[in-house]
């Protein structure tokens, strides 16, 4: 058994699918393609980073390249994107970033794990606004300068998620006066309103204040314009907001996508493209279509990618298949 084995992404939920599979059986070939190039980082970790409870990155690292090669015999195409997906030939078109070169890699069974990113398109930002997010490594180090540097006193979060009250968090350890904006009616739109209500008690109780049902509509210097109306005075803001699917590249492709650009599967991790499988937030399983909501929890994601590495096996084996609950 020699199949080869593409995974897409570099984040928890890839580098959980290429673990399992290898520790599953040791004649795969398995390739990771990623756009980074430094080690794989905990996201979840980023907060304390900046705050100084973690100091050094290196504690946060998942997985290095070396490790990935030489522990688990895994091929690594950092820097590296994929643009577009030949299904009917069971091949990838990959784009590498340093030289722009475009080159193909062959698959049995690919596995679509790209993460997802930020979505700041409906929001206009002025250039000398200073604007920050908290998808890499990199953000956190630019964030965590800038505040130790210019010592600021004042910012705006996007988004009551998880992250945003982490971030908040971050914030009152350098005593900068913190203002949270959600667009829902509620923080921690995931919980029951009765938790999210103690949750917001908290933390309004620490000085930070939340605005629901608002959205930001311009960023400008040391300002931000709410579409409700209303202005917040500010020295910088920092995204904890909805997260939009990478998934770009497969606009015009064959695999099944909701409105939402969420990748759409059946109950085994399965895309509509026989052979091609989908794990992490870039997901909308058959289990949670119809409350439409995507997988964006971190233990989501890595019971996704073990699931799916299960029955990319089960498939090789002809074995019946691991069915996703939607836990």
């Amino acid at each position: 058994m020699n199949e080869k084995i593409v995974i897409v992404g570099g984040n928890i939920s890839a580098i959980t699918c290429a673990n399992r599979l290898r520790r599953l059986s040791e004649d795969l070939e398995i390739t990771l393609i990623r756009k980074g190039k430094d080690a794989i980082y905990s996201k979840i970790g980023f907060p304390s980073f900046v705050s100084d409870i973690i100091r050094d990155k290196n504690d946060l690292v998942i997985e290095s390249m070396q490790d990935l090669l030489e522990k688990y015999n895994i091929q690594v195409r950092a820097e590296c994107e994929v643009i577009s997906i030949q299904d009917q030939y069971k091949k990838v078109v990959v784009k590498d970033l340093l030289n722009n070169k475009e080159f193909e890699v062959n698959y049995d069974y690919l596995v679509l794990a790209m993460g997802s990113k930020v979505d700041v398109v409906r929001i206009n930002i002025a250039k000398d606004s200073t604007v920050f997010k908290l998808e890499s490594m990199e953000d956190a180090l630019n964030l965590k300068q800038y505040i130790q540097t210019e010592a600021p006193k004042s910012c705006v979060i996007v988004g009551a998620s998880h992250l945003g009250l982490e971030l908040a968090e971050t914030m009152s350890y350098y005593h900068i006066d913190t203002t949270i904006i959600e667009p829902e009616k509620q923080i921690l739109a995931d919980y029951d309103e009765d938790i999210a209500k103690i949750v917001l008690n908290h933390i309004s109780s620490n000085g930070v204040k939340v605005i629901l049902n608002n959205e930001i509509g311009e960023i400008q210097k040391e300002r931000v314009l709410l579409k409700n109306g209303g202005e917040i005075y500010t020295d910088f803001v920092l995204f904890a907001n909805g997260t939009k699917p990478n998934t770009a590249y497969l606009k015009n492709s064959k695999i099944r996508m909701d409105e939402l650009s969420h990748i759409m599967t059946d109950k085994y991790l399965r895309t509509n493209i026989r052979d091609v499988y989908a794990i992490g937030n870039i997901v909308l399983p058959s289990t949670r279509e119809e409350n439409h909501m995507s997988t964006k929890h971190v233990n989501t994601s890595i019971v996704q990618a073990r699931i799916a590495a299960n029955n990319i096996l089960n498939s090789i084996r002809d074995k019946e298949l691991e069915e996703y609950d939607g836990s």
